[in-house]
This record gives C-alpha cells, sequence and structure tokens, in this order.
C-alpha cells in the first residue's frame, strides 16, 4: 500500500442518508443536498437523516461523515485504497465520496467512533 501522508479526521456532526430520486422529484431537497452524484437510474443525493424524516421518505440506512483531511493531490495513488483497507479489515462498510480538498467516507453510524478512532491511529 501506498505510504498515508499526514492526516486529521473530523466527524461532521448528525447523520446522513442516502436517497436516488428522479431529477425532477429532488428539486425540493437539492438545497439542503450535501452530496449529489448523477447516475442513469437517478440522482443520489446525501442530506442529513433529520431532513429526510422531515420530508416523510424512507431511510435504508444511516451512516456517520467522516471528513479526511490530509495533504494529497487529486492524483495521489492509494490513498483510497490505504483508508478503506484499514475499514474493511475491521468489517467497516464504507462510502467514499472525494472533494476536490478532502475524502469523505460514510460509514455505518453505529461503527462512525470506531472507523474514526481507526483512521486517526494512521496518523500516529
Amino acid at each position: 500500500m501506498a505510504p498515508t501522508p499526514k492526516l486529521s479526521v473530523t466527524r461532521r456532526p448528525g447523520s446522513y442518508v442516502y436517497l436516488c430520486l428522479e431529477p425532477s422529484s429532488a428539486a425540493p431537497l437539492l438545497a439542503h443536498a450535501q452530496a449529489t452524484v448523477v447516475e442513469d437510474e437517478g440522482l443520489t443525493i446525501v442530506i442529513s437523516a433529520e431532513q429526510a424524516r422531515a420530508a416523510g421518505l424512507p431511510i435504508d440506512g444511516e451512516f456517520g461523515w467522516l471528513t479526511v483531511e490530509a495533504q494529497t493531490s487529486l492524483l495521489a495513488v492509494g490513498i483510497t485504497a490505504t483508508l478503506s483497507a484499514v475499514l474493511s479489515e475491521a468489517g467497516i462498510a464504507c462510502n467514499v465520496l472525494a472533494g476536490n480538498f478532502h475524502d469523505h467516507l460514510l460509514v455505518p453510524l453505529d461503527r462512525a467512533k470506531e472507523a474514526a478512532r481507526l483512521l486517526a491511529d494512521l496518523a500516529d
């Protein structure tokens, strides 16, 4: 695996859900979207579980949002693999969203604290 650069992990408050909607029906929720992905099957949005409940939408799973702050390039090789391998070894599912400045990991809510600790251990 590639060496992991100095990193820190922070957790966003709250819990988050994935929803897949028709783009036309997603419009009212887009202002609350924390992330979006356009796919052939529909528009995937990530919003807070609280906002999904307020909109009366079904929730299949709740996730904790971890932000990995590391000084890397968008062209760096192996960072995502290293992070996901650590979580995989602990049996923690992980969905990765890569932004321009940080990687964001959505992990099962009940394992978010453990996942943050495991990733923080990489910094040592």
